[in-house]
């Protein structure tokens, strides 16, 4: 071989590595988090839709049906219950809420307020985005696979 083509050779080599490396140091951008006054009317909303005890309710329902389904031992259904936690789910409403503005915010606490003006958590209505049930599953299912058992 030449030297002109060895030299195309080895540059096209160094290019291609170098443009691989820098697209692996790239990684997904973080997700979308209201401000800290939204924050304050995103709990409220979770407040009055009692979302965290839809959440809970959710979580158990799915995990004893399969518990039940498996035949898991009381121990490892308890401690799946047990783990459930809506700590870990709450930034996953932050970011459905985050791209809302104060105003929009608050008209939902508005209504919601309303909708759920003596009820009793019973029939509360909630709002969920297909976003937020999917990662509502994904939660149920790492709770299944025991990701967030503590010892």
């Amino acid at each position: 071989m030449n030297s002109k083509k060895i030299f195309l050779l080895t540059s096209l080599m160094l290019f291609l590595g170098f443009t691989t490396f820098a697209q692996i140091k790239v990684g997904p951008p973080p997700p979308s988090m209201p401000s800290n006054n939204n924050k304050k009317i995103i709990n409220e909303i979770i407040d009055v839709t009692h979302l965290e005890q839809y959440f809970i309710d959710y979580c158990t329902k799915k995990i004893k049906a399969h518990a039940i389904k498996h035949e898991w031992k009381d121990k490892k259904t308890t401690q799946t219950l047990n783990s459930i936690n809506f700590r870990y789910y709450r930034s996953t409403v932050y970011n459905s809420y985050a791209s809302y503005t104060k105003k929009q915010l608050e008209q939902i606490l508005e209504l919601m307020t309303s909708l759920n003006k003596d009820k009793k958590g019973f029939s509360t209505m909630i709002l969920l985005n297909p976003m937020m049930q999917s990662n509502l599953e994904l939660h149920v299912k790492s709770l299944i696979e025991g990701k967030y058992i503590m010892d």
